[in-house]
């Protein structure tokens, strides 16, 4: 290096040194002649490339080839070198970093583990397996608003395990009837859902009110016809239905009558009515007739010990205070006959009694109550403490002697400590309850075999997805 000064009595300039190099931050100095050696300079790199060996296992430590996901960069499958570059703005600053992302989807939870510059070279990620998922119910409803009632599909979506198996010491035999699938591992296939069914007087069949939606995202519901028996069969369309109706809830008595009556808007798009078509050797013949023709939304049809009387739920439009009131219809032609009792849900009933369930007044908590067919002696079904704390719903009395009836309540709480809908038996006067399912997904809708007193049907969404459900009692 060559110093300078003015003359030979002035001082030595100093040297100003500067030092670069790429990908670093330059450093500057000030270098004097009388200094003995140059001062020691680092330079700070500003950017730096690293390769991870990145491995995926399962719980048990068997290897799995999970897919890899870089900052939302497909990378491909484990095991693989990731190569990373990471960067800063100056020595200060800190370095960048990069999420990676394992995962296989519907089958293993996604892990994600954040790449930085100082990490181990070496990446193990450890999968979990998905055990549960939030299912989809898209089923019609009768809801209020502020300018009244209105007709529409609801999403109500409660949790599924994928463990579709029962421990119920009270089952001696768990089927599976349909097979409807799971939703989250082919989201773009078209929308079919259960909502609701009836099992024909002969025992041999299902009627499946199946929701669907159309090109424009419109909702629809449709009646189709299953063998009970036939577990990978297909389904029929039992009614016809090209103008996108929303039939639902049927519901068959077990009599001679063979008459299929369901909900449906076909009489008025905007709301629903009570509808019939005659039913013989699982086929319908004839044409549909409207059973209920008035202002109100009439909706949640059951039978009485004969279909020739329909007990249903109606309730007044354009009034938001309205509330749903027990009703019935005969096929005869006669007027209806309301009777003041308001309800939330009315469900099959037996000879002497009519099931419906509403809201209790003091804890909110839905409960089952009973009334005499000509809307006398109302009574809360169920006595219980730890019952009466809960919501219980969807009772169905047998056709035995004596008579049992079965219901939904969320009491019991699964392995998370989450309250969850579980089918429950007990008898007619509400004693004795034991408890038929505990998988800890959601059971709903159950239903007696008209033709053999240990047989239960419900819905459930154990395995992914609202399926039929066939138990058979100890």
């Amino acid at each position: 290096m060559t110093f300078r000064r003015t003359g030979k009595s002035a001082p030595w300039q100093p040297l100003s040194v500067s030092l670069a190099r790429t990908d670093h931050q330059g450093e500057s100095f000030s270098l004097a002649y009388n200094t003995p050696a140059p001062p020691r300079v680092t330079l700070a790199p500003l950017r730096m490339e690293r390769t991870f060996s990145v491995n995926t296992t399962s719980g048990d430590g068997a290897a799995i080839q999970a897919t890899l996901t870089l900052d939302g960069r497909e990378l491909g499958a484990a095991p693989q070198k990731v190569t990373v570059v990471f960067t800063r703005g100056d020595k200060t600053k800190a370095w960048s970093h990069n999420l990676l992302v394992a995962e296989i989807p519907t089958i293993y939870h996604p892990v994600e583990v954040t790449l930085t510059q100082s990490l181990s070279p070496v990446v193990n990620l450890t999968l979990n397996p998905v055990t549960e998922l939030p299912v989809a119910l898209h089923s019609p409803v009768i809801e209020m608003t502020p300018t009244g009632v209105r007709l529409g599909i609801s999403q109500t979506t409660r949790t599924g395990t994928l463990d579709s198996g029962e421990r119920s010491a009270s089952i001696a035999s768990l089927s599976r009837v349909t097979r409807f699938a799971r939703r989250d591992q082919n989201p773009k296939a078209p929308l079919q859902t259960l909502n609701s069914y009836a099992i024909t007087p002969d025992g041999e069949s299902a009627v499946l009110a199946i929701t669907s939606q159309d090109d424009n995202g419109k909702y629809y519901s449709g009646l189709f016809l299953k063998r009970v028996e036939d577990d990978g069969g297909g389904i029929a369309r039992l009614v016809d239905n090209n103008k996108r109706y929303i039939d639902t809830q049927p519901v068959i008595a077990p009599d001679s009558n063979n008459i299929l009556v369901f909900q449906s808007n076909r009489g008025d798009l905007s709301k629903p009515d009570i509808f019939r078509v005659n039913f013989t050797d699982n086929r319908t013949s004839g044409g549909v007739s409207r059973i209920t023709n008035d202002q109100r939304y009439n909706y949640c049809p059951t039978y009485t010990d004969s279909n020739r009387e329909v007990v249903y739920l109606s309730v007044e439009p354009n009034y938001p205070l309205a509330q749903p009131q027990l009703s019935t219809v005969k096929f005869d032609g006669a007027l209806p006959t309301q009777f003041q009792i308001v309800a939330e849900e009315v469900s099959h009933r037996e000879l002497s009694k009519i099931y419906f369930t509403r809201a209790d007044e003091a804890s909110r908590k839905r409960q089952i109550y009973a009334v005499e067919p000509d809307g006398r002696l109302e009574t809360n079904l169920i006595s219980d403490d730890s019952f009466l704390s809960a919501n219980c719903q969807n009772p169905v009395a047998s056709f035995t002697n004596p008579v049992r009836v079965v219901f939904v309540s969320d009491r019991d709480v699964d392995e998370q400590g989450r309250a969850n809908n579980n089918i429950y038996v007990m008898n007619a006067d509400g004693s004795q309850i034991q408890q038929l399912t505990a998988n800890g997904s959601d059971d709903i809708l159950p239903a007696w075999s008209p033709t053999d007193p240990n047989i239960i049907y419900f819905l459930s969404n154990r395995g992914g997805a609202y399926n039929l459900w066939r138990l058979r009692l100890k």
